[in-house]
């Protein structure tokens, strides 16, 4: 059996725990299967991972799982040929491919519109950290020492893309039918994954209690996600006439990611890189910002880790300054509002008036505690004389 620890990344200074969780799940996963006989050594490359995808087939990993291996493992073989046998493979080659890869980039890499050689960097980066992982697996299957297979460290988290309700409100306007509408609703108003969406039956939709139930989640965990306003209308007549075991959305990925772009682009936000995670990420972050706890939010979006969920939780600008807002706006309106009433050199008395501090009010001379907000007045300190103190 394979130790999971060996999938985990190398470097221990990047062990977070919400990096971890995902890779042990695949580790779980993996541990099943069995070991090929010594004989693997003098096949060749080609021929070895041929055998490995085939037995995680055979274990019953998820395809989107085998997918990741299978592309890792041919992007490798593409750099150091398909004929080298499993035994001269060794830690030079994977450097090779790792450096050249971090240099170069991948061969069908996207090319984004107004991203920076930084954030193309973090991108393949974080791509070789999951090759390598995959990479490390099959060669550590093949009886190689996981110390000899260097495993590229992930990178910082970077941004997370997210749109506007007048973007979001943009994609609708320029909704051509029924699914280009259904699309966008139920990413934006139920945060589901891409393949949660797609993977939908009638069955699943309860348009009485407006609840969906997400049977094919990640990692298999079934989950109930709620349907907004404009979603539900969609839905009532988007399964109209269909039967119980009827997809709900008849698309396959491309086909999804092709139709969020053409809306994108007839809304004029092609530039934003729109696709089913940014939706996900909009709400989430939306979420939040209505007043969602992060714990309700971490059961709707399906987090195995709180800390997951946690990333959501960046303030946007704006947001900051209403908090900031909220907590001295009674100060200042107070303030504002006291000089309005006395200006500076009206009289003489007016320059000699003092303010609370902490609400504004116009306090009584010699009061110590002030009368409208019960606060001490710190000796002779108060609004005006700070202002022009600092001035």
């Amino acid at each position: 059996m394979l130790d999971c620890k060996l999938a985990i990344i190398v470097d221990r200074e990047s062990r977070r725990r919400q990096y971890q969780l995902p890779i042990l799940k695949w580790c779980s996963a993996l541990t099943s299967i069995p070991r090929p006989d010594s004989s693997i050594e003098e096949k060749s490359l080609a021929e070895a991972a041929y055998e490995f995808l085939a037995i995680l087939e055979a274990v019953g990993l998820s395809e989107k799982t085998v997918k990741s291996y299978k592309a890792a493992l041919q992007d490798f073989i593409s750099h150091v040929g398909g004929t080298i046998k499993v035994k001269d493979v060794g830690y030079a080659h994977v450097a090779s491919w790792i450096s050249h890869r971090m240099k170069h980039g991948f061969k069908h890499e996207a090319r984004r519109e107004g991203s920076s050689s930084e954030e193309a960097r973090r991108r393949r980066q974080a791509t070789l950290h999951y090759y390598t992982l995959f990479l490390r697996k099959f060669l550590v299957w093949c009886g190689k020492k996981p110390e000899t297979i260097p495993v590229v460290k992930r990178p910082p988290r970077g941004s997370i893309d997210t749109l506007s309700e007048r973007e979001i409100a943009m994609l609708m306007r320029v909704a051509r039918d029924l699914l280009d509408v259904l699309l966008v609703a139920l990413l934006y108003e139920t945060g589901m994954r891409a393949k949660e969406l797609l993977s939908l039956r009638v069955k699943d939709v309860n348009l009485d209690t407006g609840e969906v139930v997400v049977r094919y989640g990640k990692y298999g965990k079934q989950r109930t996600v709620f349907l907004g306003v404009l979603s539900r209308r969609a839905l009532e007549v988007a399964i109209t006439g269909k039967s119980l075991n009827d997809r709900v959305i008849n698309l396959t990925y491309n086909a999804l990611y092709k139709r969020l772009k053409r809306l994108a682009k007839r809304a004029g936000l092609e530039m934003l890189g729109v696709r089913p995670h940014v939706l996900r990420h909009t709400f989430a972050t939306e979420a939040l910002r209505r007043g969602m706890s992060i714990i309700a939010l971490q059961k709707i979006l399906g987090h195995a880790d709180i800390k997951t969920t946690q990333v959501y939780m960046h303030l946007l600008k704006e947001d900051v300054r209403r908090e900031y807002e909220k907590v001295f706006v009674h100060f200042t309106t107070g303030y504002e509002a006291e000089r309005e009433r006395h200006p500076s050199g009206d009289n003489e008395s007016s320059s000699q008036q003092l303010y609370c501090y902490h609400c504004g009010a116009r306090l009584l001379k010699g009061a110590r505690y002030c009368h409208s907000c019960g606060e001490r007045v710190v000796g002779e300190e108060s609004v005006l004389e700070v202002a022009k103190a600092s001035g």
